[in-house]
Formats: structure tokens, C-alpha cells, sequence
């Protein structure tokens, strides 16, 4: 399955397909008046050393790849390239053999648009060697006309006892320009490797600006150039017959972008923005990250997305977000209903996320750096009385909490709710609360009575 934008291509698909088959599950297409990330790769015929040593192989495509020097491949029997890419499979003879679940591969978890953006995310877990990785979700936002965000997760397996040399891939027609120093040189003006986190290029009347925000430390190397173009663990496999330069884009650089350290769990975070040759790209945005949420700064818009790849959030939280301006929000991954916009605690906002979990708003940030909090309204905004008719106390609190109901003489339930809008205790016609389990931090007191709701806020240190 594959979802179109003005710019590009986003593909996944649920099952393995048939002989012509390209190990591309979460791979994605950028153009503007010519191809600028592309699949890169030449098909001069099926079965070839080109075709099945580089243009069927996840390598040629922008997705990830996760190299290690001890795996095997086979096309139609025969050894082909380790390319770290996406497992390989006898050709299926069957159009019910798709449907089994051993032929599962990807699988499309969302898709919401409307005349401002388009939002994917999909998963290729299944696309991969089950020892190597057992999570891989992409998520791809298009903002109309001219930006892109591609957010990964993955969760690699066994890598104290494997080489896990995970790779985040790109495409382009013409060598991309690399900010940063280089850090080391395999092959001097074929395989670079560099510090830097932006890289531009242009094709035709077309530019593009990506940047690595996350991981926060990353090097990246490029590869390409003549007996380079085509290159897979030490080989180059260049087409048999010389491209059609007219009609095709073959690629002849990529860039393969690698944590420094490490680990077990990986978030890549890119912004893209593409331009022309008169309103060039620039790379650009701010990696904003916190236990619940990940996402980016970028021209004065606060992107949110769920920080454990997952959906039906209720909860988001950008800290130490720069003031003294408008934002725009867009926040996706939650849950439908009515939510709060908070800075600093206050509630400045009230917006509604539509059946697809997505928020878009704006607000005001004054000079200096704030706490931007999305909060599901747990009350409801027709439940909701005044505020001043509960009290509590101290505030903040320890171990005990005080509750004063606004009606003394009438049975109340109190329900205290944590900022993901989560129930941690619930209690009935109890004025002192003992609160020494519940962690630190911020919580919402609401308490039920006589038909009416009414809440308050409570910070336990």
C-alpha cells in the first residue's frame, strides 16, 4: 500500500509480493520538477547481477538498513550482496499464499489528511530478519506545500551478542553537500564519512534540505561517484546496460546515517524541506523530545508525536520551549476528545482532536522558555463548574491531601487523574487522601457531587 503527496511517494506493503519483489516496506520518494530522494537503482532486466544484487534490495531504497557481517541472502537460489536489508523468500505461486501468515510483512497503522497535511504511519517489522529487530514504525508527515518529517522507531535484538550496524538511507541523483568535518575517508571522493547533521542537494530545477535531529549524536557517510553508484559491502553491481538518463534517475549518491552509540532502542528524527532554484531549501527545526512526547520545533510550529510509537495518547509535553512568539501546534497520536493547551501549567487553550487524534492550534509563548502540555479533559467541557468551589490542602502535598467539597452536607467521590489523564485513585466521602504512593509530580483533583464536577490541580513533591 502507498499513500501519494504533491511531492513524493510513501509505500508499505501488508504482504510479501510476488517474484518482482523490492524489499522497499517504509520506503519514500521525494520530487519537485525532477527527482530528488529517490529509488535509486537500474532495471536492465530480471535477473540480472544489478538487479538482484542492488535494485531489489531494501539498499537502493530510502529506508533502513541493519547490517550484519554474518547474515546470507539468496535471490532465486543463487548468494546475493549483504545488504542488511529486508528478508528474502521463495517467489509465491498462489494469490491466496499472500493472505498466510508467514507472507505478512508490513502492516498500515494510520492515514489522515486534510488540504494542509497528510499524516502515515506504518510499520515493516515483519520486513526484517526476526533475530535482528522486532519493532520498526515509520511515521511520514507532509505539510503542505514544501515539508516533511520522518519519524522512526526500532528496536533492535541481540546486540551485545551481534553486529547490529543500523542505517538510516537517502538517495539522491547529484552528491549532496554535507555540512560538519570529515571523520574518516574509505575511499577518497567515493566513501566519506562526516560529522555533520544537514545535507542539500539539487536535480534540475529541484532542491532538498534534510536534517538529523535525532539520534543527538550520528555520523553520516556518503557514497557514490563513478564505481561507487552502486556499491553493497565492498562491490559495486552497476546495470549491464548504461541507463536511460532521459526517462530513468538511477541514483548515484546515498547517504547512510549512523548512531554513534549503540543501543537496543533507536528514534531517527528527520525534517526535509524542499525548495526550487528560486526559493531554495534550507534544513532547519529543533529536536524536542520528553518521556511522552517527540517531535520537532520548526518555524515557529510545535509538531507532536507520540515518543513510544504508539497511538491513542492523551497526553503531550514539549520542556523548555523558546517564548516570545506565536506557535502553531499540530499534535498527533492521541486519542479523540476534548483536550487542554497548557503553559506553565495554566490552561490557555481548549481544542478538540478530530477521530483521527490529531490537534491543530496556536498560542502565544511570552518571553523566556515554557512547559507546552496537551491534556485530555477528563472532566468534560459540559461537566465542568467553577473551579474556586473545591479546595484542597497543602498544595503542593507529601502524604496527605485535604479535601473541602463545595457542599458539605452531601456524599462526594473524588477521582484523581495524572497529566496522561490516567486514574490513580479513586476514593468516596473521604475529606483526608494518604498520597504517599502516588510519584511526583502534577495531578488533577476532581471531585463528583450533587450531579456537578468540579477540579482542581495538585502538585505532590
Amino acid at each position: 500500500m502507498g499513500q501519494h503527496c504533491h511531492y513524493g511517494y510513501f509505500f508499505n506493503s501488508p504482504s510479501k509480493k510476488a517474484a518482482h519483489e523490492h524489499r522497499d516496506n517504509n520506503s519514500f520518494t521525494i520530487f519537485k520538477n525532477a527527482p530528488l530522494l529517490l529509488d535509486a537503482g537500474y532495471y536492465d532486466y530480471y535477473g540480472s547481477t544489478h538487479y538482484r544484487n542492488y535494485y531489489e534490495r531494501t539498499i537502493a531504497h530510502n529506508t533502513i538498513c541493519v547490517y550484519d557481517s554474518t547474515e546470507t541472502y539468496t535471490t532465486l537460489g543463487v548468494p546475493v550482496s549483504n545488504d542488511g536489508g529486508q528478508i528474502e523468500s521463495p517467489t509465491l505461486m498462489n494469490y491466496d499464499d499472500i493472505f498466510l501468515p508467514q507472507h505478512q510483512r508490513g502492516k498500515w497503522i494510520q492515514f489522515a489528511a486534510d488540504s494542509t497535511y497528510a499524516y502515515n504511519i506504518a510499520d515493516a517489522q515483519l520486513s526484517y530478519d526476526s533475530t535482528k529487530l522486532d519493532f520498526f514504525r515509520r511515521r511520514l508527515l507532509y505539510i503542505k506545500p514544501n515539508k516533511v518529517i520522518v519519524l522512526d522507531h526500532i528496536h533492535l535484538k541481540n546486540i551485545t551478542t551481534h553486529q547490529r550496524d543500523v542505517k538510516w538511507i537517502a538517495h539522491f541523483a547529484n552528491k549532496p553537500n554535507i555540512n560538519g568535518s570529515v571523520i574518516s575517508t574509505t575511499v577518497p571522493g567515493h566513501i566519506t564519512t562526516y560529522n555533520g547533521k544537514t545535507y542539500t542537494s539539487t536535480n534540475g530545477n529541484g532542491s532538498i534540505a534534510i536534517k538529523t535531529l535525532l539520534p543527538d549524536s550520528s555520523v553520516t557517510t556518503l557514497i557514490g561517484g563513478t564505481g561507487y553508484e552502486y556499491w553493497v559491502d565492498g562491490v559495486n553491481y552497476p546495470p549491464e546496460t548504461e541507463p536511460d538518463t532521459s526517462f530513468f534517475s538511477p541514483g548515484k549518491w546515498r547517504i547512510e546515517v549512523r548512531p554513534v552509540t549503540l543501543t537496543d532502542t533507536i528514534i531517527y528524527l528527520h525534517t526535509i524541506d524542499i525548495g526550487d532554484t528560486t526559493d531554495v531549501a534550507v534544513a532547519g527545526g529543533l529536536a524536542m523530545q520528553s518521556i511522552y512526547s517527540v517531535g520537532v520545533d520548526w518555524d515557529d510550529t510545535l509538531y507532536f508525536f507520540a515518543n513510544d510509537a504508539d497511538t491513542g495518547k492523551v497526553y503531550h509535553v514539549f520542556n523548555n520551549v523558546q517564548g516570545n512568539r506565536f506557535v502553531s501546534i499540530f499534535a498527533a497520536d492521541l486519542t479523540s476528545g476534548s483536550y487542554n493547551v497548557l503553559i506553565d501549567g495554566i490552561e490557555v487553550e481548549p481544542v478538540p482532536a478530530d477521530t483521527n487524534g490529531i490537534i491543530k492550534s496556536s498560542v502565544y509563548l511570552p518571553t523566556g522558555h515554557h512547559v507546552v502540555e496537551i491534556a485530555l479533559n477528563t472532566m468534560g467541557t459540559n461537566e465542568v463548574t467553577s473551579k474556586n468551589t473545591l479546595s484542597i490542602y497543602p498544595n503542593p502535598a507529601h502524604t496527605e491531601l485535604n479535601i473541602i467539597p463545595a457542599l458539605e452536607s452531601y456524599p462526594f467521590e473524588v477521582k484523581i487523574y495524572n497529566t496522561r489523564g490516567k486514574l490513580v485513585m479513586k476514593r468516596y466521602n473521604q475529606l483526608r487522601l494518604n498520597i504517599s504512593d502516588l510519584p511526583s509530580g502534577q495531578y488533577i483533583v476532581q471531585v463528583n457531587q450533587n450531579n456537578h464536577c468540579y477540579s482542581t490541580k495538585l502538585i505532590k513533591q
